[in-house]
């Protein structure tokens, strides 16, 4: 086997500047990796022992270093060839690094140290060379060089929710109106009383909470669906299984096959079963997780539900509930009574859905700039 390597890459090749673990830079032809490789079959793998017999047996030629040794015994164990990729000229795959414009990429990377992929690439294009990230990566490992990784920017996610907002709008005006907009909001025992007061604080040794679900769609109102707390995959799993499609089956069958859901970006939100189920409910009409059309952290002013919470909770809050039944009544009856205030006054609905299209553009023209 190692004459057939020997045949292949003859010693009269060229020789390729290398280092060794040392730091030490010399230069290896194809012949001394094979000279290596029947030191290392000598010492039995050793490679302790296979340092001094090299040492010994080639005493003009520089001695590689520990990683030299094994990793020339791997690319033959891996049925690839001995002389490492770099040395060759080729990149990681294997494929031929074209290095039209080596010198000037090195000229670059002497001048302007510390300087990222992004910013090099964008030098180079200013001097009218046309190089991608990956070539300028490849000749810079192929010279041993170090780099700086290619910087990303970070994704604005409330920008990106909103131009995309802004685009549905622009097709279609009535969009805002044909989305079942959903949220939930935890009402606790302690929204009632201060804990950091002392007084206040033990006289309620015992602490509950509730974790409430609600949907608007139009002008319509749904909930509240009480969900366990506190909610995991699991859990919201089933109510999209359970709550979720009673509440869809009681819309016309019209309406159901065009409209939109949302809910929020929250981690139990994006599991792959919830995804599954939702695409074949809504075929991927519907807002919430990364893959598809991404609503942002914590931005509830996005979203026209937003304001019942503060209406819920003034009611629910106006006096004091001491078991967690006495406040699932309050919140029942609050959602009632809200419920019967927008039928009074369908302004209501109407205005929130304003208010969310002024939110949109204010973004999109501060984050602009405009």
């Amino acid at each position: 086997m190692v004459y057939i390597y020997t045949f292949l890459f003859p010693a009269k090749s060229n020789k390729k500047s290398m280092k060794n673990s040392h730091g030490n830079s010399y230069e290896y032809t194809p012949q001394e990796y094979v000279n290596m490789l029947l030191c290392y079959g000598k010492a039995r793998c050793v490679t302790t022992e296979a340092l001094r017999i090299y040492k010994k047996k080639y005493p003009d030629s520089p001695c590689p270093g520990f990683r030299t040794f094994h990793l020339t015994f791997q690319r033959i164990a891996d049925n690839e060839p001995i002389v490492p990729s770099r040395a060759l000229g080729l990149d990681a795959k294997g494929r031929k690094v074209k290095r039209t414009y080596e010198k000037v990429i090195l000229s670059v990377y002497k001048n302007e140290p510390g300087l990222n992929l992004n910013a090099m690439r964008t030098l180079l294009r200013k001097q009218n060379i046309k190089v991608t990230i990956s070539n300028i990566k490849s000749i810079l490992k192929l010279n041993g060089l170090s780099y700086t990784p290619q910087i990303r920017p970070k994704k604005n996610r409330r920008l990106f929710y909103c131009e995309w907002l802004l685009r549905r709008l622009k097709r279609d005006k009535m969009f805002m109106q044909n989305v079942l907009w959903t949220d939930d909001s935890v009402f606790t025992k302690w929204n009632m009383k201060n804990r950091h007061i002392p007084g206040q604080a033990a006289t309620s040794p015992d602490g509950w909470s509730l974790n409430v679900w609600a949907g608007m769609l139009n002008d319509e109102l749904f909930g509240p669906v009480f969900l366990p707390q506190p909610t995991s995959y699991e859990t919201y799993l089933e109510f999209v299984k359970g709550p979720l499609m009673e509440i869809l089956y009681e819309l016309p069958l019209a309406q159901r096959s065009t409209m939109w859901f949302q809910h929020d970006n929250f981690k139990p939100h994006n599991g792959m079963k919830i995804t599954v189920k939702l695409n074949s409910l809504f075929e991927r009409r519907w807002i919430g997780v990364e893959r598809f059309n991404p609503f942002p952290f914590n931005a509830a002013d996005l979203s026209p539900i937003h304001f019942i919470w503060d209406y819920i909770k003034m009611k629910v809050f106006s006096k004091e509930h001491n078991t967690a039944g006495q406040m699932q009544e309050a919140i029942v009856s609050a959602f009632n009574d809200l419920r019967s205030e927008c039928k009074e006054n369908p302004i209501l609905h109407s205005s929130q859905f304003a208010n969310v299209i002024k939110t949109v553009q204010a973004c999109v023209k501060s984050e602009r700039g405009k």
